[in-house]
Parts: C-alpha cells; structure tokens; sequence
C-alpha cells in the first residue's frame, strides 16, 4: 500500500514535471520566435528598401534617403604634391528595389560633405599645399506611388460637395506629380 502511494506521488510530480517542462519549451520557443521576428525586423530596417516598406507601413507619404555616390581619400605627400583617391557606387538596383515597394522618386539632389583635409607647407616654396576628404551624398525623394489623377479626382469631388470654389484646370496635377 505504501509503495503503491509513493508511485502515484511520485507518478503525479513526474507529470507536472513533465507539464512545467512542457510549458516552459512552449515559452521558450515564443521567446525564440520573438526574437527571430525582432532580428528580421532590425534587418529589414538596416537596408534602404527595407526602410521604404517601413515607412509604407505606416503610412508615410513622403520618403527620404541619402546614399553616398562618391568617396574621396585624400594625402598631401611630401616634395610630390596632393593625392586624392575616388571610388564610386552605383545606386540604380537600390532605387528600384524602393520603387517596387510602392515609392516614386520624385526629386534627387546631391551635396558634398567635407570628411576631412589635409595640407602641408610647400617644399622650397611659400604656400600650402591642401587634399580634401569626402563624399557626394544623392539626396533622394520619394513620393507614394498610388497618388495618381484619380486620387486627385476624388478629392477635387470631395472639395466640390463641400460648396468650395470650382478648380480651375490650371491647378490639376497629372500623374507625373508636375502642375
């Protein structure tokens, strides 16, 4: 009887051993999917395309990256003169890949930002010899790719029905976003 007793005790705690391992492999792997999910997502927000279906996910109509087209090293060497070095990227996959993520780009601008410089007395000479480092930035624009004149329509018929002043043809936009 007594070992009949301590086999159903010791049944019991080994079932809710059991249970508690059980419940605490199911935490475990929604702790590992979380995290899995956490991961993708930093990913996903670490690359320009990445960022533009973040911001079309929420609901942003404007998107605005910048990208560096051209990177300039520079060196002043003694008795030679000052050396610059470029390397160049090429952007146009990158746009794309934004573009099919429901942008258009609407305007790119381009800057170039100082990273550093460099300069030297001239040998056996007055003045200073001076080697600039940067890079030109492409300050690229986009727009929601969905606004389109039917967009315009609906809305030009809203403003309409509310007894506002008729638009005049001059101020409708086509779908290339132009007046």
């Amino acid at each position: 009887m007594r070992e009949r007793i301590l086999g159903e005790l010791t049944l019991g705690l080994w079932d809710k051993i059991i249970e508690g391992a059980a419940a605490h492999d199911a935490k475990s792997a929604e702790n590992d999917v979380r995290r899995a999910v956490e991961r993708s997502r930093a990913i996903l927000a670490s690359t320009p395309p990445g960022r533009a279906r973040l911001a079309r996910a929420a609901g942003e109509r404007v998107f605005q990256i910048d990208l560096p087209l051209s990177t300039t090293t520079a060196a002043v060497v003694p008795m030679v003169g000052a050396l610059t070095n470029s390397t160049g990227a090429n952007h146009g996959s990158t746009i794309d890949l934004i573009e099919r993520e429901g942008w258009r780009l609407e305007h790119v601008g381009y800057v170039f930002r100082a990273t550093g410089s460099e300069s030297r007395d001239k040998f056996l000479a007055s003045g200073q010899q001076e080697a600039i480092s940067g890079e030109i930035i492409g300050i690229y624009l986009f727009r929601v790719a969905a606004l389109d004149v039917e967009e315009i329509t609906l809305t030009e018929q809203s403003l309409e029905s509310d007894a506002q002043p008729p638009i005049e043809s001059s101020m409708l936009v086509d779908s290339s976003g132009w007046p």
